[in-house]
């Protein structure tokens, strides 16, 4: 019996819990029992907990969830072992919560750290952060990635078999970001697209003034149909930190069902966790420089670099970590 705490759980949705859910239906594939419901931890119970320090407190502050993980150690015996999807943001201005909070933030996830048999995280940054900020950390620390929460194809689909459209899928500040920027109608331009496809909570039709192309909003979709739109077109546009892209489950989307991947965030730092701009993605203001722009290329690196660490791996990873 794996037990999975995860923020939030039985209170609203969100996408720590789809994480989650999707690797539970994978386990349940191997017949192995996995459950949310903290009634079931007993004695030796394996707890698999996926730390986000605002998913747990308001604050970013989750001392409760620290003395129940001391609590189930002590009385139950527990094996804890800790997905770290986020450990605590920048510090921040004086007039925001992160100044002042930071140091406790940033205690409460060491601490969980120490009770942790094996700690996993889903990137570069993340995994050297914890290291480097915890040298005395002797057990192991394993970066695995991260899955995707929409279904994705086991064999790519050539990107001359798709429409000459583009989706934007994401949470409504991520789109936003996509429309608002000033390549965003060049691109489309360059690539003769006539059609955008957005997929998410929150039309962002504010921000769409300055184009003249056709926008599609379908609002919020089951994950299913999601993937139908994405392995219908070709393109995918992202405006996110490409050196963060590993810990980006619309990324890991995009790249598991083999979309050309468009990245319209501005601060262009060095990527890690093998991915290479260009090769596996590219970036608006790149691609207006009228570099060579291989379209099958891109998708299908994209495609082989997600499927090195799909839920399958994952699964692998941990029940493998789980088992030594």
């Amino acid at each position: 019996m794996i037990v999975q705490i995860v923020p939030g759980y039985g209170k609203e949705e969100n996408a720590l819990y789809d994480y989650a859910s999707t690797l539970a239906e994978e386990l349940n594939k191997r017949n192995i029992e996995t459950t949310f419901s903290i009634n079931n931890i007993s004695n030796k119970t394996k707890v698999l907990l996926h730390y986000s320090n605002y998913g747990f407190n308001k604050n970013g502050v989750p001392k409760q969830l620290l003395q129940q993980i001391k609590n189930w150690i002590e009385e139950k015996h527990i094996e804890l072992f800790t997905f770290f999807h986020e450990l605590y943001p920048p510090k921040g201005r004086p007039w925001q919560k992160s100044f002042w909070l930071q140091q406790n933030q940033k205690n409460i996830y060491q601490k969980i750290l120490q009770l942790t048999n094996i700690a996993f995280c889903s990137n570069e940054i993340v995994f050297n952060q914890i290291k480097k900020e915890n040298p005395s950390y002797s057990n192991t620390l394993l970066n695995i990635g991260l899955f995707s929460n929409i279904p994705v194809i086991e064999k790519n689909i050539l990107v001359d078999n798709r429409n000459n459209k583009a989706v934007v899928f994401g949470t409504f500040g991520r789109r936003k970001e996509v429309f608002e920027n000033i390549l965003f109608t060049k691109v489309c331009s360059l690539l003769n697209i006539n059609e955008i496809i957005e997929i998410g909570e929150g039309n962002t039709a504010n921000a769409k003034s300055n184009t003249l192309l056709n926008i599609k909003y379908l609002g919020r979709l089951p994950s299913n149909k999601v993937a139908n739109y994405l392995r219908e077109n070709k393109f995918a546009f992202i405006a996110y930190p490409q050196h963060l892209f590993a810990k980006s489950g619309i990324f890991a989307a995009y790249a598991g069902n083999g979309n050309c991947i468009i990245n319209f965030y501005n601060n262009k730092l060095s990527t890690v966790d093998g991915l290479i701009e260009t090769t596996h993605f590219i970036n608006a203001q790149t691609l207006l420089l009228g570099n060579n722009f291989f379209q099958n290329k891109l998708s299908e690196n994209a495609f082989n670099w997600y499927h090195k660490h799909n839920v399958v791996f994952a699964v692998d990873t941990i029940l493998k970590a789980m088992h030594n």
